[in-house]
């Protein structure tokens, strides 16, 4: 997926979050569908995991920049939400096109 792709306001789907052991002793999650509609586990670090709770389908990846600023008093340099948001929808975990696409060939393969 290209920069030109990226959802421009991306929306997380519902999703189940859990503390994982992370490199070198850091804080991490994971990330799985509790639908099952993927079998994709996500382990994220804490950083990127409390950047989700932006990723609501309102805010612009620059809006997320900005309250996560505002909340964590850190940057989260758009790189970095460029990336997160690439893994998150090649995993199935964003709504929009991708997973509408994504879905429809799950459903069609269980009713072959």
């Amino acid at each position: 997926m290209s920069n030109g792709n990226l959802p421009q306001r991306p929306e997380l789907r519902a999703v189940d979050v859990f503390p994982v052991d992370g490199e070198q002793g850091r804080k991490a999650f994971g990330i799985r569908d509790p639908q099952h509609i993927t079998d994709k586990i996500l382990h994220l670090p804490a950083e990127a995991a409390y950047a989700l709770q932006f990723f609501d389908g309102q805010h612009t990846l620059p809006a997320i920049q900005v309250a996560f600023q505002e909340k964590y008093k850190a940057e989260f340099p758009l790189e970095l939400l460029q990336q997160l948001c690439r893994l998150l929808d090649s995993g199935h975990f964003l709504s929009g096109e991708s997973f509408d696409g994504y879905y429809q060939r799950v459903k069609y393969s269980f009713l072959e």
